[in-house]
């Protein structure tokens, strides 16, 4: 994992460094102190934690566009002294927009949230298709239907497959995840979800998800 953080000011890079190092040990980071050097760069990048005030004007959203265009699931929060920007910034998708004067506790959260972003966005999962196996995103899932004493896994796009795991080592698997289990045969995908009703969810694509009596305390 990639992780960029630009900053003009080299106190807030380095607080960025430090948060950043004790939430992801593992994580390549790439600091730069002006959008132009890290777009100069060429490098691409899978998070990025940028200032907006940078360059003489609001260059965070040039270093911004840059990310987006290497990599459009990098997962962006802008770390700033203005909240001001915030309608201009969604343009860039966005995840976050943290203030600079929130907090260590609440900017560390921030943080946090930020990188399980990019799990969600880019997690994988091995199904049984036939007689082989399939590299599936985990946000392309549906939902999950138990049948068998296996979960039949309905993803994006109308194919089938199999996960050879109970209902519950699933929704474990996927927590973290926008799942809900909400029947004592399903768990569904709530980025799927169009319409909630008393006792069930209605899909984007038009299925109907049964929500069982004991779970609509839960959800």
């Amino acid at each position: 994992m990639k992780i960029v953080l630009c900053d003009d000011d080299k106190n807030c890079l380095d607080q960025m460094d430090d948060i950043v190092r004790e939430l992801s040990p593992k994580a390549e980071i790439y600091r730069y102190e002006s959008a132009e050097k890290l777009i100069n760069s060429g490098n691409v990048f899978d998070i990025a934690f940028l200032d907006i005030e940078m360059d003489g004007g609001s260059g965070g959203f040039n270093a911004a566009k840059y990310v987006k265009e290497k990599n459009v699931d990098c997962v962006i929060s802008f770390f700033t002294n203005y909240d001001s920007y915030a309608r201009d910034g969604y343009k860039y998708r966005a995840y976050r927009f943290i203030l600079k004067d929130e907090g260590e506790k609440l900017i560390k959260h921030h943080f946090s949230e930020t990188i399980k972003e990019y799990y969600r966005v880019n997690g994988k999962v091995s199904l049984i298709y036939e007689s082989g196996k399939q590299i599936k995103y985990i946000r392309d899932i549906m939902y999950i239907q138990m049948a068998d004493h296996y979960g039949e896994v309905y993803i994006k796009g109308g194919s089938r497959l199999l996960w050879r795991k109970t209902l519950s080592n699933i929704e474990s698997y996927l927590y973290g995840f926008n799942f809900i289990r909400c029947h004592k045969s399903y768990i569904v995908n709530m980025d799927y979800v169009k319409i909630r009703r008393r006792n069930q969810f209605i899909l984007y694509d038009g299925t109907s998800i049964p929500i069982g009596r004991k779970y609509n305390k839960t959800i």
